[in-house]
């Protein structure tokens, strides 16, 4: 009930968590995905990977510089639209470009779901905070499994690139 108390608590909720369901389809495989589908082998993923996650470290810590320049709300859009531009785009840059963009994405969603929780605890009293945020990973993962499974089929019939530009198109669609 937290995360729709009031109307303007539950516009925004409800957008945050429209724009997280894209977005986390996208972090939980596709990343990978399409990066062994640009070329990568399984040791390379590794090195990749690891690269990846201090990438995603570091931009994290924009956080709040971010929030603070741009607003939390204005962040959190611009920080989809930027996730979804690298989206779309990643199939033309090629391979080393267009891994160190997905690398970009991946530390993107760290700001972006930073900001998505900090939104949330502004709206939710503190003894209700840690239910709040449950239910909205909560949420924000239902789709994902139940999507699994369709995306993969829809992977095998297109390609990883078309679906993560699919993604990217309704991202950027939702957040503009």
């Amino acid at each position: 009930s937290q995360l729709f108390i009031t109307q303007s608590v539950r516009i925004q909720n409800f957008f945050i968590i429209l724009l997280t369901m894209i977005v986390v389809m996208n972090g939980h495989v596709l990343i990978d995905t399409q990066l062994f589908a640009q070329g990568w082998n399984a040791q390379q993923l590794g090195i990749i990977a690891s690269i990846m996650f201090a990438v995603s470290a570091a931009l994290g810590q924009l956080t709040p510089w971010v929030s603070k320049w741009f607003g939390q709300w204005k962040g959190f859009i611009l920080t989809s639209v930027a996730i979804a531009i690298t989206m779309i785009t990643i199939p033309i840059l090629g391979i080393i470009i267009g891994t160190v963009v997905i690398m970009g994405r991946n530390g993107l969603l760290e700001i972006f779901g930073n900001t998505a929780s900090a939104m949330i605890n502004k709206t939710t009293e503190s003894k209700y905070r840690a239910t709040t945020l449950s239910t909205y990973s909560m949420l924000v993962n239902i789709p994902y499994i139940l999507a699994a499974y369709f995306i993969g089929y829809a992977m095998d019939m297109w390609s990883v690139h078309s679906i993560v530009a699919l993604l990217g198109g309704m991202l950027l669609v939702i957040a503009g």
